[in-house]
């Protein structure tokens, strides 16, 4: 696996802060990726992330930012299977304020919505 994938991949297990790595990510610079995502987002790594934000070991900004920072890259796609519900909860997560905000009752409803 080449570095820019471990750091997707370290972005969606958000087991660490976010800042260092896209720091790093940066210096790739920033065009078009033609190639197959280096990253496939699935249910679990939502899940994961969102089970977090419940228990408090993350903030509604840190789920925010790292909504952020996987949204709309072309080197990240979703699993096929739950690609529609995996863009929605994303969108609504990177854009809290147009999108009735991150509170336990949202993020419930988002893990509802995952099944």
């Amino acid at each position: 696996m080449n570095r820019r994938a471990e750091i997707l991949h370290q972005l969606a297990e958000f087991q660490t802060p976010p800042g260092p790595l896209l720091a790093e990510l940066r210096t790739f610079g920033f065009y078009e990726w033609t190639e197959p995502p280096l990253l496939v987002l699935n249910a679990d790594h939502f899940r994961n992330v969102l089970n977090r934000y419940l228990s408090g070991a993350i903030a509604a900004k840190q789920l925010q930012d790292w909504a952020e920072c996987l949204e709309r890259r072309d080197d990240v796609g979703f699993d096929p299977s739950v690609a529609e519900v995996l863009d929605e909860i994303q969108f609504r997560l990177a854009n809290p304020e147009i999108n009735g905000g991150i509170s336990t009752a949202v993020v419930t409803g988002m893990l509802e919505e995952l099944g």
